[in-house]
């Protein structure tokens, strides 16, 4: 009878603990059945993707929205300490480019879950289980990049030299030790089963079917602005998340600060009909990444310009970039001021500006920093960081005069920020982008020479009522002359 007793404990013991692992690993046991969740759902995203907003007007926004430059801050790169005490001390530095906000990567708490069946193919690679897109608690900055006190010193100090700050939002998915699945079981989906569906990245998915994971999360938005000052939020994998909570989001957000800026990485053309000032768009990069790197004609550029204005909405702005945290690592070794001919990075960067939308500046391109990012690397072991000494070389101190030139067009030109770019024809459409910015009576014309060779060419303006050219705003090895509503041009390479 004992013996039985004994057994019978044995199996109770064993069968408490089958059952708590069963509990505990619901997140493992959701991988099997989380690739056909979200896949089942891609085709409902893909189709707002294609949304046709043309018709429409984007949502009018403020004057210093439009002129806006924003400079990007990964904290693991940016400075050898890679905290926020450290790169308030480099505000200035950032303030003198004329960069009207900083936009940061995520501050708040990652996940050091171990395991790596929750772990995304980048973060396998690099190796380290503190992914600053992969969050464990939504409200706790995470001491890797200092204290509360810290980033809120940082957020004075960018305001009291006129910058604005922007945070980085990862509410499409959390870290599979997350403190809100405990919170309340529906705060993230579950299959039929009940077991945590993880999405894209191998990470649990939010559920935002849920009211109170609603508004949990918008008080988490509230809580930083009202916390700790910011400015605006920059929205990771927007399109992954229900566009009216966002639209929500903004309206709340905007109550508490009138001019507060929405930062969408999607290309969801409906987002600024409402919730955004801003789109990621990826159009520009990846044409000009074949253009100056694989030596694709430059009309490819303008395709795919005239390709994103079928579906944006009249007016919509869009983020221009040559580099974000993203595609630097993506680079690995060859990073434009890595691999790409001299003079190539300063056409393209021209180009970012002279265009329409908003210019980002990455992280330390500036000063044509040369080092390799990984933003998923271990600050402590890998030891990566911006090659500042590039600041004190001839190319550094050129590239840093460029982007501050740049920056200052801006503010100057209307131009330059109240319309979209007007393709013009040129005799030499493989090798030069040519086009006008036109708004009131102010009348630029653009060109970028993208190539290797010296270029001359012809470019009809009569359609601009132009009687002669008064003056260059930015001239690098270019001559011209007009005449009979021809501008005749040559270009030095790139």
């Amino acid at each position: 009878m004992n013996r039985l007793m004994k057994h019978v404990k044995i199996l109770s013991i064993l069968m408490c603990a089958l059952c708590a692992f069963s509990c505990n690993s619901a997140v493992s046991d959701g991988k099997k059945a989380a690739q056909p969740e979200w896949k089942k759902r891609l085709p409902i995203v893909q189709a707002d993707m294609r949304r046709d907003c043309s018709k429409s007007e984007a949502r009018k926004t403020s004057e210093a929205n439009k002129i806006i430059t924003i400079y990007q801050l990964q904290p693991r790169m940016f400075t050898p300490e890679g905290t926020m005490r450290a790169a308030e001390k480099l505000l200035p530095h950032i303030k003198e480019l004329g960069v009207d906000a900083i936009y940061i990567c995520p501050l708040v708490l990652a996940d050091d879950d171990p395991d790596k069946a929750f772990w995304s193919r980048r973060q396998k690679k690099a190796g380290n289980p503190r992914n600053p897109y992969r969050l464990k608690d939504y409200f706790k900055i995470d001491p890797e990049y200092g204290t509360e006190a810290d980033v809120k010193s940082f957020v004075a100090a960018a305001h009291k030299l006129g910058m604005r700050v922007i945070f980085d939002l990862v509410y499409y998915h959390c870290g599979p030790t997350a403190n809100l699945l405990n919170m309340d079981k529906d705060f993230v989906r579950r299959d039929a089963h009940g077991n945590v569906v993880l999405g894209r990245w191998n990470f649990p998915e939010l559920n935002f079917d849920n009211p109170k994971l609603r508004e949990y999360m918008w008080g988490n938005m509230e809580y930083f602005v009202k916390e700790f000052d910011i400015d605006g939020y920059r929205t990771d994998v927007e399109h992954y998340v229900p566009l009216d909570f966002w639209e929500e989001g903004a309206r709340r957000m905007r109550k508490l600060k009138p001019n507060f800026l929405m930062l969408a990485e999607s290309r969801r053309p409906a987002c600024q009909l409402e919730a955004y000032d801003i789109n990621y768009d990826w159009t520009y990069f990846e044409a000009a990444r074949k253009v100056y790197a694989e030596n694709a004609p430059a009309s490819s550029i303008v395709e795919s310009e005239k390709n994103l204005r079928k579906l944006f909405p009249k007016n919509a702005r869009v983020l221009r970039y040559t580099e974000n945290h993203d595609e630097a690592m993506n680079y690995g070794d060859k990073r434009p001021d890595m691999a790409w001919p001299c003079g190539a990075y300063d056409s393209a960067l021209f180009a970012v500006f002279a265009l329409d939308g908003v210019p980002l500046i990455y992280n330390g391109i500036e000063v044509a920093d040369n080092a390799g990012h990984n933003f998923l690397a271990s600050k402590a072991v890998d030891k990566l960081c911006i090659n500042w000494s590039m600041a004190l070389t001839p190319k550094g101190k050129a590239r840093f005069e460029l982007l501050k030139r740049l920056v200052f067009l801006r503010k100057k030109l209307p131009a330059l920020v109240n319309t979209w770019a007007e393709w013009l024809d040129n005799t030499a459409p493989q090798a030069v982008l040519s086009f006008a910015r036109t708004y009131q009576n102010q009348k630029l014309v653009g060109m970028v020479n993208t190539k290797g060779a010296a270029q001359k060419f012809e470019i009809d303006v009569s359609k601009l009522g132009a009687q002669k050219v008064f003056a260059s705003h930015i001239d690098r090895g270019a001559k011209w002359s007009l005449e009979g509503g021809k501008l005749n041009v040559e270009l030095a390479p790139y």
